[in-house]
């Protein structure tokens, strides 16, 4: 500012005081601004026409954004009617103030939809649980509503329960190289040592007869990929096998050579 002959005093609180005020004023028109923002977004989110999969159409394109789902896993431990709990873990690029978070999911195509909320595992990250059968092949979808009305969605999912808890039974293979006189069992789980606890082989006995006679070897240390031993072919007559398993399950089978008969699973829970 310029004075000139005949300006009152500068007064420096006067001037502090009024730009004080213009930036109040500012202020509260940006937060107007930005709440006005939100109700007409929030508005159009709510009178968008969406349906999901599981009323006989589809999500639109629009609403399948913002939802990122981590993965499945399973709790080590079976419920009590055999099934296993599944965790879906997902996390959202924002959340709509008031809105409920829920996963729809269903174990066949044809099945009806169940609906199971999530709970918070962080500011935007969630998980739900919920019961699946260890043969389903889960369809996951996760819905994010607003006064019952889905404002976002993810894409549906699918999921392979037996590909991810394994499997109980147990199987047989064996190596015989020509000219030798030991042969080489292998006893296994598919796809691995099984993800519930219960359904893991603690050890397997073997009771070997040969002219009568019976000799125990027990087997208590796995490898990467089963159980292993090297048996004396010489005058083999039969193998009692003996599986048990870690809840003190206990199954068995036979098997002699020339090995033609041999089940698959060779025992099963």
């Amino acid at each position: 500012m310029i004075k000139t002959q005949g300006d009152p005093p500068f007064e420096p609180m006067v001037m502090a005081r009024t730009a004080g005020i213009v930036v109040l004023c500012l202020l509260l028109v940006a937060l107007n601004l930005y709440t006005l923002w939100r109700v007409v977004r929030l508005e159009q989110m709510i009178d968008r026409p969406i349906s999901v999969s599981c009323s006989g159409s589809t999500v639109s394109a629009d609403a399948l954004r913002g939802i990122v789902i981590g993965g499945m896993s399973f709790a080590p431990e079976l419920l009590a009617d055999g099934r296993v709990q599944a965790v879906l873990e997902f996390t959202l690029y924002e959340k709509e103030p008031g809105s409920t978070i829920s996963v729809l999911h269903r174990d066949s195509a044809d099945a009806p939809w169940m609906e199971t909320s999530a709970t918070a595992a962080g500011p935007l990250a969630f998980e739900a649980r919920f019961a699946a059968g260890v043969e389903d092949r889960l369809r996951c979808q996760v819905v994010e509503k607003v006064r019952g009305e889905i404002v976002r969605a993810s894409q549906e999912r699918f999921f392979t329960v037996s590909e991810w808890v394994g499997d109980p039974g147990v199987r047989f293979a064996y190596t015989k190289y020509q000219g030798a006189s030991t042969i080489e069992y292998r006893f296994y789980q598919r796809r691995g040592v099984s993800g519930i606890a219960a359904w893991q082989v603690e050890e397997i006995v073997l009771h070997v007869t040969r002219k009568g006679k019976t000799e125990e070897i027990r087997l208590t240390e796995p490898d990467w990929d089963g159980f292993r031993c090297q048996i004396q072919d010489t005058d083999l007559e039969s193998v009692e096998v003996v599986v048990r398993y870690r809840d003190g399950v206990e199954r068995r089978a036979e098997i002699k050579p020339p090995y033609i008969n041999v089940p698959e699973p060779l025992v099963t829970r």
